[in-house]
């Protein structure tokens, strides 16, 4: 009975964990365990749309390929996706080809508050406004199930630029498994040890 209370209380912590985000706001490194990384580096032509150019994510309208800011701000370098066209004026969101449990991305905007939003689906999982400007700083959200992100961008108007896009799988169930199985053998071993 303890051995099936103790595995219980392990798969609710698990999910638990799952269910409260991580945000990460002004990090200087992101996410952290096993991710990838894109860097935007192509071929495509200076002004050509985001779009479904890179691999694992769709940019909404407005979102294009650009060097132009290369070594303007910190973590800016080489070709950055950029928030401009048509200027400014809404709202846009990253769409990601599967579900991840984690993503982030150095961020520069006119200096303003940023509200960033994760979504499964329709349905909001996560939010948070900050405070975000020139610094370049990495900003996204750890720990929770989504398949995109809205970016609310501050300042002036919603124009932003983008770099780095770091994004994590969601872990198997393979893994859950193998924690719970984990557990149950020290269970075992601990009980043994105590009748010994």
């Amino acid at each position: 009975m303890r051995l099936t209370n103790l595995l219980i209380g392990a798969a609710i912590l698990s999910a638990s964990a799952m269910a409260h985000a991580d945000n990460i706001i002004a990090s200087g490194s992101g996410l952290s365990g096993v991710y990838t990384t894109e860097h935007f580096d192509s071929a495509l032509s200076e002004g050509a749309a985001a779009g479904s150019n890179f691999a694992g994510v769709t940019f909404g309208d407005g979102n294009f390929v650009t060097g132009y800011y290369a070594g303007t701000y910190p973590n800016m370098n080489g070709t950055v996706v950029a928030n401009f066209y048509p200027c400014c004026t809404t709202p846009t969101t990253l769409t990601f080809s599967s579900n991840l449990s984690g993503a982030a991305f150095n961020f520069v905007s006119n200096p303003g508050e940023s509200t960033f939003t994760a979504y499964l689906g329709a349905t909001a999982v996560a939010s948070f406004t900050s405070a975000t400007g020139y610094g370049g700083e990495f900003y996204g959200f750890q720990n929770i199930v989504f398949n995109s992100i809205k970016i609310e961008s501050g300042g002036s108007n919603n124009a932003y630029i983008l770099d780095n896009l770091q994004t994590a799988a969601v872990p198997e169930p393979e893994t859950y498994a193998m924690l719970l199985g984990g557990l149950g053998l020290l269970s075992l071993i601990r009980r043994r040890a105590k009748k010994a």
